[in-house]
């Protein structure tokens, strides 16, 4: 009985390593759909259960080697007939080697296979369009903090409300991405915001007030335009100037208030 067991390790591991190697019958990108049916399970096994939409470079009779998924699928290249190649149009992907089912790899400020949790509330506007013009949309429209980018029907969605790279969870093909820079501010409250303040603006006064009264401050001075309340000191400081959310400076204080005058 042993000697079968051993006889039948020897001849099947040669036999899926053989199937496995004849995956790559040339050199270039294939995309794991274009490759032969009995190849997926191994490379599902070795590659975290890797999509069908998966690029891989082949050498001749070596094991495939995962290039990168892709956002929205592979298709044969027209200028190339012995390769496939990610669909044109869409944010261009990091190369990784094994990519952890669970982990997201953040590219700057986006990143492949992810959402952000939330309901319609948080949904400012949804836009069709290519997929690297869904980020800097966000960033023209001021209450934009977060957005997401479906490339099967090329929708963007911007979002609001408060949202870090963390709080992203994993999701199929889709893009999502926050706001350019370390944060944003979160104006969804109105004319005022946490975490932020004008710090190019004249200070005209300085108040001991509690922080609710201090936009109230602001109104009662015609020379305010705008304010900050800082709670690690107490005080609410009346600025004047051009005020303009777009001026707001984000900071990793959750004591820190800003505002507009109504």
């Amino acid at each position: 009985m042993w000697l079968h067991l051993v006889h039948w390790l020897l001849v099947g591991s040669s036999v899926f390593l053989g199937s496995l190697s004849a995956c790559c019958l040339k050199d270039g990108q294939v995309c794991k759909k274009n490759l032969p049916r009995q190849c997926w399970e191994p490379l599902d096994h070795e590659l975290d259960e890797s999509g069908p939409d998966t690029l891989y470079t082949c050498r001749r009779k070596k094991n495939p080697v995962i290039l990168t998924p892709c956002p929205a699928g592979c298709h044969q290249d027209p200028q190339n007939s012995d390769s496939d190649i990610c669909v044109p149009a869409t944010i261009p992907l990091k190369t990784t080697s094994k990519s952890k089912v669970g982990v997201i790899n953040w590219i700057d400020n986006w990143a492949n296979g992810c959402v952000f949790p939330g309901n319609s509330n948080n949904k400012i506007v949804d836009l069709q369009m290519e997929g690297p013009s869904c980020g800097p949309k966000c960033q023209e429209i001021l209450e934009c903090t977060h957005f997401e980018f479906n490339p099967t029907n090329k929708m963007c969605r911007l979002k609001r409300g408060r949202m870090t790279q963390s709080q992203a969870v994993r999701h199929g093909n889709m893009i999502c991405g926050v706001r350019k820079g370390a944060e944003a501010v979160d104006w969804s409250n109105g004319n005022w915001a946490e975490n932020c303040d004008f710090p190019q603006s004249q200070e005209i006064s300085r108040h001991d007030i509690h922080p609710a009264q201090c936009g109230g401050k602001c109104q009662e001075d015609d020379d305010c335009t705008h304010y900050a309340f800082n709670q690690n000191d107490g005080k609410c400081r009346l600025k004047s100037g051009i005020a303009d959310k777009k001026n707001a400076q984000y900071l990793a204080d959750s004591k820190r208030v800003c505002g507009l005058r109504y």
